[in-house]
């Protein structure tokens, strides 16, 4: 946020001036949006950016494509897909779960700024500075309580797993015993069979 603010106070004092000095608060702009870029992708694991549309129109694009072509090949009947391609499928709706809204959020961004130019001039970059500290600030002032929240939502999650598989694997051990009684059985009246028929 304050590479924004210093890009303003600087176009604030280069109106007048010639185009190179206009750059210098261009790249102080430049500068903030790699920078969000890259503390996104460093701090959270995020396999998308945030500063610009054309990679995520990318990804919606390939995301979309490749379900269209497992449900092409599968008839469009999500009861012939196989196991692989229903965890592939499941993995690329969750994505386009993160990469729609963020998109609808670019063509927000970009038409509330448009307009906010055309308010305020170079000083529309007051409102996302201010919202990028108010939300820098957040954090790191609740860092730790996120932190313990979401550790808490992973644990919960984590044991809920746990016991579906437990569950799972107790059913499984059921059938399996089920199966070994039923094939002793059987082994026991072929026995029993041969045995009685050899007496006659």
């Amino acid at each position: 946020s304050v590479l924004l603010v210093v890009a303003v106070v600087l176009a604030d004092e280069s109106k007048v001036a010639t185009a190179q000095q206009q750059i210098v608060p261009a790249c102080f702009a430049a500068v903030a949006a790699g920078l969000q870029n890259a503390m996104c992708t460093s701090h959270f694991g995020a396999v998308v950016r945030t500063t610009h549309i054309t990679g995520t129109i990318t990804d919606i694009g390939s995301t979309l494509g490749r379900l269209a072509m497992i449900f092409l090949r599968k008839g469009c009947r999500r009861s012939r897909l196989n196991l692989v391609e229903v965890a592939e499928v499941g993995v690329d709706a969750r994505k386009l779960l993160v990469l729609l809204p963020m998109w609808f959020s670019f063509l927000l961004g970009t038409t509330l700024g448009a307009y906010l130019y055309t308010e305020m001039g170079v000083r529309a970059l007051l409102i996302p500075a201010g919202f990028t500290f108010t939300i820098g600030a957040m954090y790191t002032l609740f860092r730790q309580t996120l932190k313990g929240f979401f550790k808490e939502i992973e644990r919960e999650r984590l044991n809920k797993d746990m016991h579906r598989m437990q569950s799972t694997l107790g059913r499984f051990q059921g059938l399996l015993r089920e199966f070994n009684q039923v094939r002793k059985n059987r082994r026991q009246c072929a026995a029993d069979a041969a045995n009685g028929g050899g007496r006659r």
